[in-house]
């Protein structure tokens, strides 16, 4: 029994230090274009058609920390190099009015969306959903660092319960 509570104690001593490094969970994501917030819309995943105002604005997302980019524009392609915690951001500039097909890539995952560029005057931008529509409950990038943590520590606390109860019998 001895031995077993001291071979649970170091596996519990152990076990987080193996998983304490930064985990790399970001999903290929777009967070933004131009102005506006699109966090949560899965553009280009479930979301394959966009309207936006204007021809030159900012792309911006998350990816994999010091991801590369490609980000496709009909037949133009440009890259974009996510940051140490995998935000990224490239200019779309001079894109005419009209229907331009979007295509952007990180390694294995990958976004496509067709995005219609209207006249420099519109209101609003104006979002289609496609006809699968995503009912996503749980994020598309997240650690699991603190989870880990949190059952080393009631592993922890079993163990000495354990101990704590041998000592007392």
């Amino acid at each position: 029994m001895k031995k077993f509570l001291i071979s649970l104690i170091s596996l519990l001593i152990v076990f987080p230090l193996l998983f304490s490094t930064k985990v790399k969970a970001a999903a290929l994501q777009i967070t933004g274009l131009g102005t506006l917030d699109l966090t949560g819309l899965d553009l280009g995943g479930s979301l394959k058609t966009y309207t936006y105002s204007g021809g030159t604005f900012a792309l911006t997302g998350l990816a994999s920390p010091s991801a590369t980019i490609s980000v496709i524009i009909d037949d133009s392609t440009q890259t974009a190099t996510a940051d140490e915690e995998g935000g990224w951001s490239t200019l779309l500039s001079s894109l005419t009015e009209g229907k331009h097909q979007l295509n952007l890539a990180s390694g294995a995952e990958t976004l496509d969306f067709v995005l219609t560029v209207g006249a420099e005057g519109s209101e609003s931008a104006e979002v289609e959903a496609s006809a699968t529509t995503s009912t996503k409950t749980l994020p598309a990038a997240g650690s699991t660092t603190n989870s880990l943590l949190f059952l080393a520590f009631a592993m922890l606390s079993v163990g000495l319960g354990l101990i704590i109860r041998a000592k007392q019998s």
